[in-house]
């Protein structure tokens, strides 16, 4: 009988994941198990659609094989903006199991914020 496992995901981002305005974010996640795991990202609990979007893209290279596969998705978001903020997750699944892994991503606090409060008149 094959060798099976059920899938494990890893991120190597922290948890929460601070990031700048406007800018290229990619994600990653690695993913192992047998059979060979299918890959989705959720953001805040919606399934996003693979391949190229307005918005992000998500590509998958696989590497190995049988056991020893190893998947390799990166979902790129491209311009980083308000409604791109969120929970993010890597979900893997395969017929012996499933495993979800998630980041945080939220905006660094821009020292601009702050200079206007102190001075606007009061």
């Amino acid at each position: 009988t094959e060798f099976t496992c059920s899938p494990s995901v890893s991120l190597p981002h922290p948890h929460q994941h601070a990031v700048l305005r406007g800018t290229l974010v990619p994600l990653h996640c690695q993913v192992s198990g047998n059979p060979t795991p299918s890959v989705t990202w959720r953001q805040n609990g919606n399934t996003m659609p693979k391949g190229i979007q307005d918005t992000y893209s998500i590509r998958q290279t696989k590497s190995g094989e049988g056991h020893s596969t190893a998947i390799f998705s990166v979902l790129t978001i491209r311009n980083m903006s308000t409604s791109a903020l969120g929970t993010y997750s890597c979900l893997a699944k395969n017929t012996v199991g499933i495993d979800e892994k998630e980041i945080r991503i939220s905006f660094y606090d821009s020292a601009e914020v702050f200079e206007e409060l102190e001075n606007s008149p009061v």
